[in-house]
């Protein structure tokens, strides 16, 4: 946990988040409700990631590009 990164769903990207983690779980809360459970990794310096997770960021960069504008004319 101190030196790993733990993924989280990206629809939470620039809220502030809880981080509790005990000697084997490293959960995720925002507004007490679980965001994000990993197991926790001993090693140092891993980025621990969930493929949902990476899934979901995949659907928000489509969307975000997919976005179209609408221009009004005065």
């Amino acid at each position: 946990m101190f030196s790993n990164d733990y993924s989280v769903d990206p629809s939470f990207i620039g809220r502030i988040v809880d981080v509790i983690a005990d000697l084997d779980t490293v959960r995720v809360t925002h507004e007490a409700v679980i965001n994000a459970t990993h197991v926790r990794a001993w090693a140092w310096h891993l980025a621990v990631t969930d493929p949902v997770h990476v899934a979901r960021a995949a659907v928000i960069r489509l969307d975000f590009r997919t976005q179209r504008c609408v221009v009004l004319n005065r």
